[in-house]
């Protein structure tokens, strides 16, 4: 069995393409700005990431109460269900990849495990920057993307 993933620079490439946007966005503007990257909506302004050729194809975004968008995540990975032993190798390398490639670009994150059993790896960008989680769950490798806004009001909460 063979599965996909986006290149560890690209997803690093992705995330730098939301860094620098230009924040505060609204739903409609995140939209408007993801047509650059080929990435579409779907019923009820769902983002959808088909250019990367993942089995799961879907954007989680949130949002302010003020209407901005707070964050996204999307995969890095197919997602895989029931992984035996070689497609967790291949998570592992996968999110081992993406950390290394994170790392040269901005700096050494901080290492966590999960609650369920994953490893979290996490990058402040600046100071009063976004936040950038590479996650490892049982099925997939996750990028979360936390806006400059939304990562000051978590970083004012202690988190």
């Amino acid at each position: 069995m063979t599965w996909t993933a986006i290149p560890a620079d690209e997803v690093c490439d992705l995330i730098e393409f939301w860094r620098d946007a230009p924040w505060p966005m609204t739903t409609t503007q995140t939209n408007e700005r993801a047509a650059q990257l080929g990435w579409t909506v779907e019923d009820e302004d769902f983002l959808v990431n088909e250019v990367s050729g993942l089995s799961n194809t879907d954007v989680d975004t949130s949002t302010m109460p003020s209407g901005d968008l707070a964050g996204l995540t999307f995969g890095t990975t197919d997602v895989i269900g029931d992984p035996d032993a070689k497609a967790q190798g291949f998570l592992d390398d996968q999110f081992t990849l993406v950390v290394r490639a994170g790392t040269q670009r901005w700096g050494k994150p901080r290492m966590q495990r999960t609650k369920a059993g994953g490893q979290a790896a996490q990058w402040d960008l600046a100071d009063d920057g976004a936040r950038v989680i590479v996650l490892r769950t049982a099925s997939g490798v996750l990028a979360d993307f936390t806006t400059p806004q939304y990562a000051r009001v978590l970083r004012g909460l202690g988190q």
